[in-house]
């Protein structure tokens, strides 16, 4: 297998994994809409999210994120 088509491969599998998060993401929110109230939902799901976010920008080695340049 030549390396542009295990990169293609890579990609498929990444895609198809996203989709079906995306995708089981929303049969959660279907279901929990039955029982809570739609601001409940957005609370928790964006609260649960906050940190995975944080750290991901955090790791950033760009200038602008959420790393203090000078601490003190």
């Amino acid at each position: 297998m030549s390396d542009q088509s295990r990169s293609s491969l890579k990609g498929a599998v990444i895609a198809l994994s996203a989709f079906g998060l995306y995708a089981s993401h929303d049969v959660v929110v279907k279901v929990l809409g039955g029982f809570y109230a739609p601001f409940q939902i957005i609370f928790f799901s964006v609260l649960f999210s906050f940190p995975l976010a944080t750290l991901m920008l955090m790791r950033d080695p760009v200038s602008g994120n959420l790393r203090p340049v000078h601490p003190w």
